[in-house]
């Protein structure tokens, strides 16, 4: 018990260690309205199939899946578990990870979803994954899942298998995760997991409306509030129960992102 509690306190003093680096370092700053709407116009107005066939291989798409098929032997054919940290416990301890999940609130904190970083301290001996119990239950299943595509792509594009440092996942910076293959692996993890390929097909069947209704920056049309309505029923995520402004425009912008990747790999690969 002693060794396992000394382990914990060693992992604990790494994660703040890399949080407080991240606060210093300007890289977290509180988010503005204004900011995030822009981010969602950006998110809207890109080309999501273009961006992946920029990045990414059709084998490398279908390496991924394949790769997290062998993990959970049902991805992308049926709804996985509703997120909870039992799940991502024994996830972890299938994939040999250590898991932290502090929350983390303070300056500006929020906008930190969690990292993944490979290369531990000997004493760890194994890669570890934080996210931010700070968020929705939905954000944090996100986060982790995130994080496991990181895990599980790292040999595709980092030589030995290596990241350089700890990759930091910033819920509302989606459009430039596109132009990072390493990041958009682990989007398409996500996106393939919280969207299987039988609901895809039902969501995504019809055309994509990008336009904004006026003053509330939430997109108009049947495939937007079919997509509401999968994360309400599949885990529970209401986005008008959200009251925080800023906190609401981060979750919107993670929902259009997911839902328009997840289009965009329907249409380019089936997948």
């Amino acid at each position: 018990m002693a060794a396992s509690w000394e382990l914990d306190r060693q992992i604990t003093h790494l994660v703040n260690r890399i949080l407080r680096e991240v606060s210093s370092s300007g890289a977290v700053k509180r988010a503005d309205g204004r900011r995030l709407r822009r981010e969602i116009r950006q998110v809207l107005e890109r080309d999501y199939s273009a961006s992946l066939r920029n990045s990414l291989e059709p084998g490398d798409v279908n390496r991924l899946v394949a790769t997290a098929s062998a993990i959970w032997p049902n991805f992308n054919r049926s709804p996985m578990g509703p997120p909870s940290m039992r799940l991502f416990a024994e996830v972890s301890e299938l994939l040999s990870l250590h898991l932290s999940s502090a929350p983390y609130r303070h300056r500006g904190g929020f906008a930190v979803r969690g990292f993944y970083l490979r290369k531990t301290p000997p004493a760890l001996g194994k890669p570890l994954i934080y996210v931010n119990s700070a968020h929705h239950p939905l954000a944090v299943g996100t986060a982790f899942c995130h994080e496991v595509g990181h895990h599980l792509s790292a040999g595709m594009f980092c030589p030995g298998g290596e990241q350089p440092a700890a990759r930091l996942y910033l819920g509302a910076e989606c459009a430039a995760r596109l132009d990072d293959r390493v990041e958009l692996a682990a989007d398409i993890i996500v996106s393939l997991a919280g969207y299987p390929k039988p609901m895809a097909r039902q969501i995504f069947a019809g055309p994509v409306q990008h336009g904004l209704m006026p003053d509330l920056a939430v997109p108009s049309g049947k495939v937007f509030e079919a997509v509401q309505q999968h994360l309400r029923a599949r885990y529970g995520f209401d986005l008008a129960a959200v009251l925080v402004p800023d906190r609401k425009l981060h979750y919107l912008t993670g929902m259009l992102h997911y839902a328009r990747l997840r289009e965009a790999l329907l249409a380019e690969y089936d997948v």
